[in-house]
């Protein structure tokens, strides 16, 4: 008895030191990184002995080097890593965070793919929500509706849907833009219908919209009085 509780004091010890190590050696990298002594940060990364806990915060802390110095693409590929296999959330949030700013940087092409791939391998219904909007959003800045609208009907069918209203009125604008007029009245007939709580002032306002875009002035003003009637501080007014 006398043996196994030494066994596992010293084990406690062992391991106590360990992560003081890692503590330290993590200080160290954040140190150099925020000095700028990106060279010094990447060597302690690269010498770390590491246990599978300190794994991810050393992927992280390489990517942030490797952005930091002009590889833009080999810090995302770790970011992305990171995102769909680490199970600390707060490292997954962060490496995301830095996925879309990076992606800002870089040609539509490769963001769109990049985001793809990442959804191919993505099972977290909250995470896969922010990456699908994250891709609707670059095919909506590049005129690509129709896609944009694919990837929103996605989200309705393939995760945890806490903004319906918000996405079927992102797809109502953009069927205005592809000129599906009739489909996007319908669309925010039915929002108003079923959810009390909608924005009722922007619906009125997208439908004075289709009306408009179709040259169906009359019907078009008579919405649009209606709606400064009801709602006179309505931002379009």
């Amino acid at each position: 008895m006398k043996k196994i509780t030494l066994f596992f004091v010293f084990a406690l010890i062992f391991v106590s030191h360990i992560q003081a190590k890692q503590l330290k050696e993590s200080d160290l990298i954040k140190f150099y990184i925020r000095e700028g002594n990106l060279e010094n940060a990447l060597s302690v990364i690269n010498n770390a002995k590491i246990d599978s806990t300190f794994k991810d915060s050393l992927a992280f802390f390489k990517a942030i080097v490797y952005q930091k110095t002009g590889k833009l693409e080999p810090a995302l590929k770790i970011f992305s890593h990171i995102v769909i296999n680490s199970q600390d959330t707060s490292l997954v949030k962060l490496s995301e965070k830095e996925i879309f700013s990076g992606l800002n940087k870089l040609d539509t092409s490769y963001s769109i793919e990049f985001i793809s791939g990442i959804l191919d391998s993505l099972t977290a219904k909250n995470i896969r929500k922010d990456f699908l909007f994250s891709l609707a959003d670059i095919y909506e800045r590049n005129l690509l509706y129709s896609e944009a609208n694919d990837v929103y009907q996605t989200i309705l069918t393939d995760t945890i849907k806490t903004d319906t209203i918000k996405i079927l009125m992102k797809i109502a604008l953009n069927d205005i833009y592809l000129k599906e007029f009739e489909h996007s009245r319908s669309l925010l007939d039915s929002i108003l219908i079923h959810n009390p709580e909608a924005d009722s002032a922007n619906i009125f306002y997208y439908k004075a919209l289709t009306y408009f875009k179709e040259k169906d002035y009359n019907t078009a003003q008579k919405i649009l009085l209606d709606l400064y009637r009801k709602y006179p501080n309505h931002h379009e007014k």
